[in-house]
């Protein structure tokens, strides 16, 4: 038999795993092959402990549910540039009122470019209505919504997939727009597309691919995602 097998290790240096191949027959690895497990291994670790950051950071982030007491003067509080998700506020028009550092540098929009510009100019064409009838549902019904998925269209044209969560702005009693907070998902959505590809070679390991296929499918994986 024949088992090949390289730690994962977190950012503090502790095991959090391994990866492994296994064959039912005595194989000798290349140095090819053993640097490909390396790689993968490297790569698994570097979209899987953001991925993890990113989770942790979104449970701890504060939560903008506007509440009847809420007013315009303490909603300023929440839009601190140290905030590690973009935040900003739609008036009922549907026009940016106020965006924070973070929404400026996910956007690549600076503040005095995006205020008073609708929401639609950041949003994909094949999504613009289903956002819009998200919002309006906020705007008009006051139910928060969280958790969406949508492709957001950045100032120098570059598509990156963002998870947001609205709630409705309240002023005296009044809905009086909308306030959100969005977190960038490129590295999940390639973490995701990495646990594809290695459950992927899990079957091939399962079903008795020969190791030869396996490490093969295995380096693959790591030039992708090198």
């Amino acid at each position: 038999r024949t088992y090949a097998g390289v730690p994962l290790l977190g950012a503090n240096g502790r095991p959090l795993g391994t990866l492994c191949v296994l064959d039912d027959r005595p194989r000798q690895l290349s140095a090819e092959q053993v640097d490909a497990l390396c790689a993968l291994a490297r790569q698994t670790m570097a979209l899987l402990e953001p991925r993890r950051e990113a989770e942790f950071a979104r449970r701890r982030e504060v939560q903008l549910e506007a509440t009847p007491h809420e007013d315009l003067a303490s909603f300023a509080v929440h839009l601190a540039d140290g905030a590690m998700n973009a935040i900003a506020s739609l008036d009922l028009e549907g026009r940016f009122r106020v965006v924070n550092r973070r929404f400026c540098e996910m956007t690549g929009y600076t503040r005095d470019e995006i205020v008073g510009v609708p929401f639609n100019v950041l949003i994909a064409s094949d999504q613009l209505a289903q956002v819009t009838s998200a919002l309006h549902a906020v705007m008009i019904d006051g139910r928060a919504i969280d958790g969406p998925e949508v492709t957001v269209v950045r100032k120098d044209g570059r598509a990156i997939p963002v998870q947001f969560s609205v709630a409705p702005l309240i002023d005296d009693g009044r809905i009086v727009g909308v306030v959100g907070t969005a977190q960038e998902i490129t590295e999940r959505k390639q973490a995701e597309a990495m646990l594809r590809s290695q459950h992927a070679v899990l079957e091939m390991i399962a079903t008795g691919a020969a190791l030869d296929d396996i490490l093969l499918a295995i380096a693959r994986i790591a030039e992708e995602q090198s």
